[in-house]
């Protein structure tokens, strides 16, 4: 995919590295002069520290995502969301699909996109999974949650993301898992399928998954927006716009199988694939590095 924004990284503002225990001693301004949309904050921590606690601190930082890292291999509760994101999302980083609940801390440093809105006191930028507001390779991770399932050209979107990480950067996609949510009984989504919806375009109003949807999810799932007054048409029928624009369609169904195909064909190397997240058990978590073949 061709570079979309010409956006200049003018939003990234210098500040000491970052880790799980925070920033030490220090503040993180963030101006108009430096960031030109979204919603501006601050955060600080000024506790004094001596030098021995600050090697301690700068040890710790060092070894923790290898600690982390054996920690997973042997025990379920390492294998939480959590703790994956401590051992693989570090750096300059952005949670695609925030809303006001991210999985990253909202003054951690990561920037925030989402299309309605975005943590209050957090830095980041109201746009599309589809078209992201910063310029090639800003970023050391991209961490999305429960939102590729609601945009119809997954290739097309993990193109745009992958775009925005810097050569060994990390996907980080926590996605729902189609035999453990109200999507059990559909197809599970195939590469050829993927390949398919990117040749012809697919759009959000592409009659074929949403008809799926309608049959199988929402018959089984029954939620209670179905029966607000806007969610039908005078006529009605559901109104697709409105639940599409609400974030309520899934067009795609997935197991940690399918995800990984979709990713090894966009080039990029498998570092993690967890079945289910013990701490949301209706998900499942693929890890990936952008290598230098990555489209």
């Amino acid at each position: 995919m061709d570079s979309s924004s010409g956006c200049e990284s003018s939003w990234r503002t210098p500040r000491p590295a970052k880790s799980f225990w925070g920033p030490r001693g220090s503040t993180v301004e963030i101006s108009p002069g430096n960031l030109d949309y979204g919603v501006m904050g601050s955060y600080s921590n000024d506790a004094p520290e001596s030098l021995t606690t600050g090697r301690w601190r700068s040890l710790g930082r060092t070894l923790a995502p290898f600690i982390l890292r054996a920690l997973g291999c042997v025990g379920v509760r390492f294998r939480r969301i959590r703790f994956l994101r401590l051992q693989y999302c570090r750096g300059d980083g952005v949670e695609v699909g925030a809303g006001t609940s991210p999985s990253c801390p909202p003054l951690d440093g990561t920037v925030m996109v989402d299309q309605a809105a975005i943590p209050p006191g957090s830095k980041g930028a109201l746009a599309t999974a589809e078209s992201l507001p910063f310029s090639d390779g800003d970023f050391d991770f991209l961490l999305s949650a429960h939102c590729l399932e609601h945009c119809p050209n997954t290739l097309a979107v993990l193109e745009e993301w992958l775009r925005v990480l810097s050569p060994g950067g990390i996907l980080f996609l926590v996605l729902p898992h189609g035999e453990r949510t109200f999507d059990r009984g559909r197809a599970l989504t195939t590469l050829a399928h993927h390949i398919e919806d990117y040749t012809n375009g697919v759009t959000y109003g592409e009659d074929t998954h949403l008809a799926e949807f309608e049959a199988i999810a929402l018959a089984q799932y029954d939620p209670e927006w179905m029966g607000d007054a806007s969610a039908r048409l005078d006529d009605g029928a559901l109104d697709w716009d409105w639940m599409i624009t609400n974030g309520l369609v899934h067009y795609h169904v997935w197991t940690e199988r399918e995800m990984k195909a979709v990713a090894l064909h966009l080039g990029c190397e498998i570092l993690r694939a967890v079945p289910m997240a013990p701490d949301r058990p209706d998900s499942f978590v693929i890890v990936a590095r952008k290598t230098p073949t990555a489209r």
